[in-house]
């Protein structure tokens, strides 16, 4: 198990895009890893009903 740290970008809220100083994510079968994004770049979370 490892944690992915992503660095910069902007992450979707729930008042909209918002810069984004540090958000990390818990992942299975993978290393740790520091993402570091630009400023361009766009965090999004996703839903899905299956």
């Amino acid at each position: 198990m490892g944690v992915w740290n992503f660095q910069g970008g902007s992450i979707w809220s729930e008042k909209g895009f918002i810069p984004n100083k540090s958000t990390s994510i818990t992942v299975t079968h993978e290393d740790d890893r520091d993402i570091h994004l630009s400023e361009f770049s766009v965090i999004v979370t996703a839903l899905g009903d299956f």
